[in-house]
């Protein structure tokens, strides 16, 4: 009772007198006490005491060292004669909840004779906080934090507020401030949990900055990235998996769906063993990255950076306020979309087993050096390409690989070639909406951010889109007297690949130019020019990529090259200064880097896809055999996908059998 009397006499203030009187009365609850199971937990305030007061006995009867630690709750009078507490904000630095406030405290170290001595000499470290200045009235009961430590809340007067200069600790605090303790004592200031008996709530849904939710993490951001990236995806399955089941004749709609739904599952491994660094990691040449793989959880929980090899002349990399793995899977997205566009021009005579090598090869060796050369950092990207979502990067390249790859395996069956009625229109009907729709994730995620360019690129879109498809309509009424579905579904398709290296960088008038174009040249090179020239009359493109995709792409990249604005080139590009022909003249020079850009991709797609196609004959035929020609999908995967007896279809009553066993 001496002591406490010679503290009472220290303090100055009747309102500290009173609370140090009262808390030298109070005495925790022994551990050993049994605990009513259904008590709620005391609620955390601005993250500085979260508790679980539903303790077990087990847990309350732990004492080892390793295990405890000890908060200060300092207190001392304002001006106003308020009490006032003492907090901190963690440093930056810190791995567990920077930015946080806090109290000064820790764990227990050995030298440490009980909780109130750790309370002090972790307040002495952090932010100089003398002990002599401090008399400890009370330890008040302990609680669990989330990471099962016994901390000890320990309550301390500050005697003479004057002669505390606080130091900061700058390894483990940013800032001391202090605020009234009332704040803490009204209903309002602070949210309550309940939680079961020493239960920890993962990170992943706690409030505030934890692992899961770092400080640089912009919530709305990484809500829109991961849906452009599943929009992208749903563009390929199943939007474009029963596209090409209902323009194929009824005997291949299995097989074509099939190989497209292959070839977007195939990316995936390749994409994270060593796909994604060799097109967006450091650089090993000026066209390629370095291959590795992607999928460790260092890598895929930091701060996303696109692209990540070392510049020479242009400003800094993208930093997106979301993690690695949303970046990864976004640009897996697009790796894996180009494939399948691909595969349209193989389509019912291509070897699955031809197309199982295919896929890795391709996507290792041409699409990781023109994604590396244009998005990556690699030369092109430094020297000011503009291909804002993949009019060069997916479809310049899928038409050019496509057409080449089909140069090599040949035509498809003369009579398929020659009559090829689709099996079923409304299907691919329903394919090109989930195509056209899937596109604002395709145009609108490439910002890698919520914000205005994103929307922007998203209504030029559907703007070029709209104009195309009636463009490429009313071509078709007026030369062969009919609106044609199939005309639509392909004017649909060349306006989206047309304004897609310029979505984000042209204004809307523009896009509509670019959609009147795209339903034109491509119209023309289709309609006309193939029946003309004998490389497209040789060539049996099923699904004629080359026009929609190659030749719509390169038209969008050389119209961004006119029409990009500088304004919206300063938003997105890295390049500084950027701008199309039509606002300047430095704009011709970035008209003919497009033109020179376009080339490179045709001529690396032509080599490279050339030579795989070579090394896979020597591995297994690149054409099905004349019998698998002849029958179609049951003969390559025996299977059918429209399977009724009566209909003119395979009955398939070995297929049912098995797979009535199966279910």
């Amino acid at each position: 009772m001496d002591s406490e009397m010679r503290f009472v006499s220290c303090c100055q203030s009747p309102s500290l007198q009173r609370l140090a009187m009262q808390l030298q009365f109070y005495k925790p609850p022994s551990a050993h006490e049994k605990l009513e199971d259904d008590v709620d937990a005391i609620g955390s305030t601005f993250g500085l005491m979260e508790t679980v007061a539903a303790e077990s006995d087990e847990i309350c009867r732990v004492n080892c060292r390793d295990r405890r630690a000890a908060v200060l709750i300092c207190l001392f009078e304002g001006h106003e004669g308020e009490l006032r507490v003492i907090l901190t904000k963690r440093s930056m630095k810190l791995s567990s909840h920077p930015g946080d406030v806090s109290l000064p405290g820790g764990k227990m170290e050995e030298g440490d004779a009980d909780d109130s001595a750790t309370a002090l000499r972790e307040a002495l470290e952090e932010i100089g906080l003398d002990p002599d200045l401090v008399q400890v009235v009370a330890t008040l009961e302990h609680f669990i934090s989330q990471h099962q430590l016994i901390v000890v809340p320990v309550v301390g007067i500050l005697i003479r507020i004057g002669d505390f200069k606080p130091v900061l600790n700058t390894d483990e605090v940013d800032a001391v401030f202090d605020v009234p303790l009332e704040m803490f004592l009204k209903e309002l200031s602070y949210n309550t949990k309940t939680m079961a008996a020493a239960s920890v709530v993962p990170t992943a849904y706690q409030q505030g900055t934890t692992a899961a939710v770092p400080d640089w993490l912009n919530k709305g951001d990484n809500a829109w990235q991961m849906t452009s990236a599943t929009l992208v995806g749903m563009q390929a399955m199943p939007g474009l998996v029963i596209l090409y089941a209902g323009l194929v004749k009824k005997k291949w709609a299995l097989n074509s769906a099939f190989m497209a739904l292959y070839g977007f599952a195939a990316v995936m491994p390749i994409w994270i063993l060593w796909g994604y660094k060799m097109s967006f990691g450091n650089q090993l040449l000026p066209f390629w990255g370095t291959a590795g793989h992607s999928g460790s959880q260092d890598f895929l929980t930091i701060q996303a950076v696109l692209p990540s090899t070392q510049y020479k002349n242009i400003t800094a990399a993208a930093t997106p306020l979301y993690s690695m793995s949303v970046m990864v899977f976004f640009q897996y997205a697009f790796s894996a979309v180009t494939v399948v566009l691909l595969a349209g021009s193989l389509l019912c005579r291509m070897s699955f087993k031809a197309w199982m090598i295919f896929v890795p090869l391709w996507v290792t060796f041409s699409y990781s050096v023109v994604a590396f050369s244009i998005w990556g950092g690699g030369f092109l990207f430094q020297w000011g390409i503009m291909d804002y979502s993949g009019g060069y990067v997916v479809h310049l390249a899928s038409g050019a690989a496509g057409f080449t790859a089909a140069y090599w395996v040949g035509p498809r069956l003369k009579e398929d070639r020659e009559e090829f009625p689709p099996n079923n229109l409304l299907i691919a009907l329903a394919g090109a909406g989930i195509l056209w729709m899937g596109w604002s994730g395709f145009n609108g995620g490439d910002p890698f951010a919520a914000n205005v360019d994103s929307s922007l690129a998203v209504l030029n879109t559907h703007i070029c889109a709209a104009t195309s498809l009636l463009v490429w309509t009313c071509w078709d009424l007026v030369f062969f007297g009919k609106p044609s579905v199939i005309g639509a579904i392909q004017g649909m398709i060349t306006g989206l690949v047309c304004i897609t290296p310029g979505a984000g960088l042209v204004q809307g008038w523009a896009a509509i130019i670019m959609g009147i174009a795209s339903g034109t040249v491509p119209w023309y090179t289709m309609m006309c020019l193939s029946r003309k020239l004998p490389l497209l009359q040789s060539v049996d493109d099923t699904l004629g990529v080359v026009h929609t995709h190659a030749i719509a792409g390169t038209l969008g990249g050389a119209l961004t090259g006119l029409f990009a604005h500088p304004d919206l080139c300063n938003m997105f590009l890295v390049v500084p200064n950027s701008l199309g022909a039509f606002y300047g003249s430095r704009g011709g020079i970035q008209f003919l880097k497009q033109l020179v850009g376009a080339l490179f991709v045709i001529g690396w797609n032509v080599l490279v896809t050339s030579i795989i196609m070579q090394v896979i004959k020597l591995l297994t035929p690149l054409r099905l055999t004349q019998e698998e020609l002849e029958i179609g999908d049951y003969a390559v995967h025996g299977e059918e996908a429209y399977a009724l007896a009566g209909q003119g279809c395979r009955e398939l009553s070995t297929m049912n059998n098995r797979n009535n066993d199966v279910v």
